[in-house]
């Protein structure tokens, strides 16, 4: 009997380390496994020089910046510094931060909701797909994430301290870190953060403003101190700010990353002009060069819909429990919208004031601005990783309104029907959606759970047992049946889900998975990985690479992989392939001078492969390369007018 007691006191303490184990195996075993090699490249160069560094240049010339702040990178290098640039050493930073985060939610739930709110919390968040996949590569987003659960973890504290320097270290240290890691995203909750500290806060109305106003006053300064040095560095002595068509660290903060990003509420952007001779511009005609097609218009992009939110593939970046996450915000609302408020309205500050009801607003609000912000953003539409930010507010809001339910259910108050009944549909709605995403086995497996447990807290209720051990066995099953399918899909493959193997660029041949090419012959798949190491292996063997960049490209996709590998490349044209860095005169001045010797046409930019270059700023300077440099294709077994060498004087 001593045994069954230990046991039975010992075990909820192993909860935590339990769902940290869990959270850790999730992460680590994918580690490396899917870098971004925007960012890797970026790592690696910033490695080369402080100028680099501070910048945050993507080349190791410092030529052209990455498109993001520097913090998140700044993380990234400090163990690639160590144990070398690698797809394992830039992505460690994102997995200590995701477990990071689910300590943190731990030590907001626990003191308030209790031991069971704070384990389901923190175990969602531990399977969650979008959090996995997130804290297992170098993407700013789990960064992110973290910074925002410190943030209200600040915030939490400052209601209960007699000093704002809670307060002040949430705008300074959390939140204004937060926006240069991902800029506009890390502002995205802070709306909710500061009405709650004015709500629940202490001492008078006129202490809390100006405890606030000062929050905000240290979260600009702190956010906008590295744009403001930036700014005020002259643009001949740091990089091109990249994804910029005028080099403005401005525009780079207000539309790339903001208007564009999060711009949902003004509908979508309207589509690029088409040229009005209908033909796409590119080299003459020759031999084994199609002419190119005309251009068509695209659809108009449709306007974001919230209803989408719910519904794959957005669905599934969530594990399908969004749905039920209302639910349970539903539940959750009622610690501070209960009946006797409707009463007497005066009593609603005092009620929120409580520990309870007061974060209860806090996680509710939380998951309500972000689901608004980037349901309604596009961007979510090609980047549904961005929902990753959802994780910690729905985690925390299905944990709290769960309980609530909970506690309704065991004592057969108002509602107590409500959880068998929420639970019943939340998890016919994840099963139903994500039925064709998860495997067969993880289906099955949540259905016969969710059925078998749903079963018994009906037949509970009917015999007013709802306070079994029977009846909360079934509860915990209900909520395990709800995690059987997100963490089959944390386990599985992740890239369709959101975005763990970022897309090909449109235009680039996959590179064969097996099999050799016949010698003599030129190597398929330009910009596959044996292209780039051909490339690699023949600008070595010449001996004649430029001294501050082996080889030039149009966009980062095709110059990363050989940063990466060691070789010293530039993006002419930044991310996307269309930033005005170079002219034709300045490109050509640069190579004269040696600094570039060889250019690569990978993908779209490769005439030979009947892809002309479309419309960009690059088209003249990629016609002056194919009319005056040489066409080293063949030598280097590759597909004609893909690879260039500069001529020399």
């Amino acid at each position: 009997m001593r045994l069954i007691t230990d046991l039975r006191r010992g075990l909820p303490r192993l909860g935590l380390p339990a769902v940290l184990l869990l959270a850790a195996w999730l992460r680590f075993s994918r580690l490396g496994q899917s870098d971004n090699q925007y960012y890797t490249a970026a790592v690696a160069s910033m490695l080369q020089s402080w100028h680099n560094f501070f910048f945050v240049s993507f080349d190791p010339g410092g030529v052209v910046t990455v498109d993001k702040p520097p913090f998140g990178l700044w993380l990234d290098a400090l163990p690639a510094a160590l144990l070398g640039v690698s797809g394992w050493s830039v992505s460690l930073v994102h997995a200590v931060a995701g477990l990071g985060s689910v300590g943190l939610l731990y030590m907001l739930v626990r003191p308030v909701y209790g031991r069971a709110a704070a384990l389901l919390a923190t175990l969602a968040v531990a399977v969650m797909p979008a959090a996995v996949a997130m804290d297992s590569r170098n993407e700013p987003d789990s960064v992110v994430a973290f910074l925002l659960v410190l943030t209200a973890f600040c915030v939490v504290r400052a209601t209960g301290a007699r000093s704002p320097s809670w307060l002040l270290l949430a705008g300074a240290v959390a939140a204004g870190i937060g926006f240069n890691t991902k800029m506009w995203v890390a502002l995205v909750p802070m709306p909710v953060f500061l009405a709650y500290y004015l709500l629940a806060g202490p001492r008078t109305w006129r202490l809390r403003l100006a405890h606030v106003a000062a929050a905000l006053a240290v979260l600009a300064v702190v956010s906008l101190s590295w744009v403001w040095v930036v700014a005020a560095t002259p643009p001949e002595r740091r990089p091109y700010i990249g994804s910029t068509r005028d080099n403005s660290i401005w525009t780079l903060v207000v539309e790339y990353n903001g208007l564009q990003r999060l711009g949902g509420f003004i509908g979508p952007r309207k589509p690029a002009p088409v040229p009005s001779t209908g033909q796409l511009p590119g080299p003459p005609p020759g031999p084994g060069i199609p002419p190119a097609g005309p251009v068509t218009p695209g659809p108009t992009p449709a306007k974001p819909d919230l209803a989408e939110m719910f519904t794959s593939p957005l669905a599934d970046q969530l594990g399908g429990l969004l749905l039920l996450a209302w639910f349970a915000g539903a539940m959750a609302s009622l610690r501070w919208m209960p009946r006797g408020v409707f009463r007497h309205p005066q009593r609603w500050l005092g009620l929120v004031r409580s520990p309870a009801a007061g974060q209860s607003l806090l996680w509710v609000g939380w998951l309500a601005c972000a689901f608004m912000v980037y349901g309604l953003a596009a961007s979510t539409r090609t980047h549904p990783y961005y929902l990753s930010q959802l994780v910690v507010p729905m985690a925390a809001v299905l944990a709290i309104g769960l309980t609530a339910a909970w506690q309704r259910y065991r004592h057969l108050a108002r509602l107590s029907w409500a959880l068998p009944l929420a639970t019943a549909i939340g998890g016919a709605f994840q099963i139903y959606y994500l039925r064709e995403t998860a495997p067969v086995w993880a289906v099955n497996a949540s259905a016969i759970l969710l059925i078998g447990a749903v079963g018994v807290l009906v037949l509970a209720l009917w015999h007013r047992a709802t306070n079994a051990p029977l009846a909360r066995a079934s509860v915990a099953a209900a909520c395990l049946s709800l995690l059987v399918i997100p963490l089959a899909l944390s386990r599985g493959a992740l890239g369709p889900l959101v975005g763990a193997r970022p897309p090909p660029v449109q235009g680039v041949a996959p590179a064969p998975s097996a099999g050799s090419p016949a010698p003599g012959a030129p190597l398929p798949g330009p910009g596959g990985p044996r292209w780039v190491e051909a490339v690699a292996s023949f600008v070595s063997a010449q001996g004649d690479a430029g001294n501050v960049f082996a080889v030039g490209a149009v966009r980062v996709s095709e110059a990363a992989p050989f940063i990466v590998r060691g070789i010293p490349a530039v993006a002419i044209g930044g991310f996307s392939g269309s930033d005005p860095i170079f002219t034709p005169d300045s490109l050509e001045a640069m190579a004269r001078q040696g600094k570039l010797r060889y250019f690569v046409m990978a993908t779209s930019t490769a005439p030979a492969l009947g892809r002309p270059q479309g419309p960009g700023p690059q088209g003249p300077i990629l016609e002056r390369i194919r009319r005056t440099w040489q066409d080293v294709s063949l030598q280097a077994g590759l597909p004609p007018g893909t690879l260039y060498r500069q001529r020399g004087p």
